[in-house]
């Protein structure tokens, strides 16, 4: 698997899930703690793009000037180079700041 090639200073794997990776980076700019996001083939087919497609519209709809500490910051995405995947560059990962709901 090849690691991102970015404006930031990866530190570790954070996860792997069906359809992307995370990583811990450092932006080299900012030096702030990032999540980097790497989504395998977002282009595949129709599903995989409508699903990249509408994380990343959710994650703009999100973002306002007072952003809510539990969500994520999308700073940027890019597509790959390789032409098939696509690397989201979020903020600092949100820290709970309260127990999650019960159902």
């Amino acid at each position: 698997m090849m690691v991102p090639a970015v404006a930031d200073d990866i530190t570790q794997k954070l996860g792997k899930g069906a359809y992307a990776v995370v990583f811990k980076a450092i932006d080299k700019k900012t030096k702030e703690t990032v999540a980097l996001k790497k989504i395998f083939d977002a282009f595949q087919n129709a599903t995989d793009a409508q699903r990249t497609f509408r994380e990343i519209m959710y994650l703009q709809a999100l973002a306002t000037p007072k952003q809510h500490p539990n969500i994520i910051r999308l700073r940027n995405f890019l597509k790959a180079e390789n032409d098939k995947d696509i690397v989201r560059n979020s903020g600092t990962p949100p820290q709970p700041t309260a127990p999650p709901l019960s159902s």
